[in-house]
């Protein structure tokens, strides 16, 4: 799906939609991207003619629509654990680890509603 991108927004990079379909696509700045299912066409409108896209999204769509992530992190398998143990032990030195971050909108996948 092709996305327009979202110049107004720090939290949203582009935003598409099907109508066929009524499926919403947004990626966000986090490098997440996301379908949401059954969304009506004056509500994608209203998301990319916004001030604030990512306060639109927050109140109208999260939450309100079922969603699947396109794209998200593979988890690492348990035979490669070690092997990537021994590449972390070596560049541990160089690369201190990072401190947790913020939650982001990636982090709904775990509150899916069925």
């Amino acid at each position: 799906m092709n996305r327009q991108p979202v110049s107004q927004s720090k939290n949203i990079l582009g935003v598409g939609y099907d109508g066929a379909s009524k499926t919403l696509e947004i990626e966000f700045s986090s490098g997440g991207i996301y379908s949401y299912e059954g969304v009506p066409a004056d509500l994608h409108q209203a998301l990319i003619k916004s001030d604030s896209p990512g306060l639109f999204f927050t109140n109208f769509i999260r939450g309100a629509f079922p969603y699947t992530h396109l794209n998200p992190k593979p988890k690492k398998e348990a035979g490669n654990a070690s092997r990537e143990n021994k590449e972390s032990a070596s560049t541990a030195e160089k690369d201190p680890p990072k401190g947790q971050g913020h939650a982001s909108e990636e982090t709904q996948d775990r509150h899916k509603s069925a």
